[in-house]
């Protein structure tokens, strides 16, 4: 190899890592941008299973794209009046408690003394309480002045405010970029179909349905997820352990099956804040009922449902869920089901069937089966 051979390797090498690089560079910064178009494609492709049933019943497309935006918006109005007057109680009851801590912890303390003191090997054995933790929680120590408080929280106030504007903004444009998909989905998969070889057209728009497919099948998993899920926490919460507000606690814990392997885990917080002020029986019966409902519903019913619906393997959603969260953060756990369906379709269909040639594998044939329907050489 001569030196302009060698040089123009290094060249191609090097404009080879940079486009690399700079791919890598653009897809960082809009990071954000490309989680909210899929997440948006995602709702679209969702809402267009009703979309379609009022279309089928003359309806022209615009009228029915606006007919589920407002039964979506009836929808949430209901699950927000089902949920959030009992939270907030809930919340008025837990602050009212904590005001009450002061001197349950004070009460404590000084049982704590008075049995220190009646035996003097107890004084030797136990250590003695702090005289400074009781005023400190009482609110008698000196500390930090409330303007030196204020002035403390002051930046956090301001992060939150700019966090919750910038929030705004994006579910702004996420239902902007959804009603735009939901009026002329055809167009945006007309355009990716025209510059794909005419020879690879057919094919690509068989892949297309296939993905759009995946995605309306996961939204259907989900909602008889979400239904089971809420059912069964209904029937455990509400008859079983009876507690107060069952039904906005099931329908909080069904919702958080949306999000595969966390979401119950995050969804018990609001029944230990509902169980805890009912004594230590009902909180430990709430805790382990709950905990075993959902160990049923991640063992067990999502599972059967992907498998079933998506034919999804457990143990690969999981790891990819955990990838993906490490990638894009905690939306990655709402996304990796529908994200992982399509990965999968794609991979089949354009690696192992197109480029490899495989054939999609042929049922086993019936043991039942007729000794008549058999062909001779079966025989």
């Amino acid at each position: 190899m001569n030196n302009r051979d060698f040089a123009r390797r290094v060249l191609i090498a090097a404009f080879v890592v940079g486009v690399i690089a700079l791919f890598v560079f653009v897809v960082n910064k809009i990071t954000t941008v490309l989680i909210i178009v899929a997440t948006a494609w995602i709702t679209a492709e969702t809402l267009e299973i009703p979309v379609q049933f009022f279309m089928r019943r003359k309806i022209p497309r615009f009228a029915a794209v606006g007919l589920t935006f407002l039964l979506g918006l009836v929808a949430i109005a209901l699950i927000l009046i089902i949920v959030v007057p009992p939270v907030i109680e809930e919340f008025v009851n837990l602050f009212e408690l904590s005001l009450q801590l002061p001197d349950l912890i004070a009460e404590l303390l000084a049982g704590y003394s008075t049995f220190r003191n009646s035996l003097p090997i107890l004084q030797t054995i136990l250590p003695p309480t702090s005289q400074e933790l009781p005023a400190f929680i009482l609110g008698e120590a000196t500390g930090t002045s409330v303007a030196a408080a204020v002035e403390q929280a002051l930046p956090i106030i301001t992060n939150i405010g700019a966090w919750i504007g910038t929030l705004i903004g994006q579910v702004v444009l996420y239902l902007f970029l959804t009603i735009l998909i939901m009026l002329e989905p055809e167009i945006y998969y007309d355009a990716l179909v025209a510059v794909i070889p005419s020879r690879y057209e057919k094919r690509a728009r068989e892949i297309i349905c296939m993905v759009r497919k995946n995605v309306t099948t996961w939204s259907g998993a989900i909602f008889l997820s979400v239904g089971v899920t809420s059912a069964l926490y209904t029937l455990v919460l509400g008859a079983i352990v009876q507690l107060p507000n069952a039904l906005a606690l099931s329908v909080i814990a069904g919702i958080a099956t949306i999000i595969p392997t966390i979401g119950n885990t995050l969804a018990v917080i609001p029944v230990i804040i509902v169980a805890a002020p009912l004594g230590w029986t009902k909180l430990i019966a709430a805790v382990v009922l709950y905990a075993a409902v959902g160990t049923l519903q991640d063992r067990v019913v999502t599972p059967a449902i992907m498998r079933t619906e998506l034919d999804i393997p457990v143990a690969g959603l999981v790891i990819f869920q955990l990838t993906l969260a490490a990638l894009i953060g905690p939306v990655g756990f709402l996304l990796a089901v529908p994200l992982l369906a399509i990965l999968i379709t794609l991979i089949r269909e354009l690696y192992v069937y197109d480029t490899l040639g495989k054939q999609p594998p042929t049922p086993c044939p019936d043991e039942d089966e007729p000794e008549e329907d058999k062909s001779p050489a079966q025989e």
